[in-house]
């Protein structure tokens, strides 16, 4: 992650993909502080510090869906391509119901800024779930874009929220235990 932070300051584009079946690892929590501590960066060609894009995936494609009312999506695929960076969160939990219609405006996301631009993404899809999902040429630039290292799993990090949570709150005045998956459990 530092590393990706360090070459998005240096100008140089960039990909990582924080991935996890599991909820609550810090994915999120790791994007936002590379939001916040990224800032506005100097851009092309005179320097000018111009923040980047958090977008979550759903928001991502319900701008598209709403553009059309607006004519057609061409200004925002712009606006992202002239971000220095964008951070897309919790890729696989929108709801596409034409699969094909989502798959090719991520790809066209991908082709405008995989040589040019710095990206990461978080998703609880594996990078195996998610070339099926965007289909193989997204996967071919997000590849070219993470290079060998830049998909991160996140699979062995609890969640932190049902980790935390028995020892924050109490239902009533018994604590409880909750099974949520098969073999977790939970103290409420």
């Amino acid at each position: 992650m530092y590393a990706w932070i360090e070459s998005l300051i240096e100008g140089e584009p960039g990909g990582i993909v924080l991935w996890s079946k599991n909820y609550g690892c810090g994915k999120t929590h790791l994007a936002q502080a590379a939001y916040r501590a990224l800032g506005a960066v100097p851009t092309p060609p005179y320097g000018f510090r111009k923040h980047g894009e958090f977008i979550t995936s759903e928001e991502f494609f319900q701008s598209i869906r709403d553009s059309y009312a607006h004519g057609s999506p061409t200004q925002l695929f712009k606006d992202w391509e002239q971000s220095p960076y964008l951070i897309m969160d919790d890729f696989g939990k929108e709801y596409a119901a034409n699969m094909e219609w989502a798959r090719e405006q991520f790809y066209k996301l991908m082709n405008r800024i995989h040589e040019h631009k710095s990206f990461l993404l978080t998703s609880n899809l594996t990078p195996a779930e998610l070339g099926e999902r965007i289909g193989g040429a997204s996967m071919s630039r997000l590849i070219g874009m993470c290079g060998p290292d830049g998909f991160v799993d996140m699979s062995d990090i609890p969640d932190y929220r049902v980790k935390n949570h028995g020892k924050n709150r109490r239902v009533g005045t018994q604590a409880t235990t909750v099974t949520w998956k098969a073999g977790n459990t939970s103290p409420l």
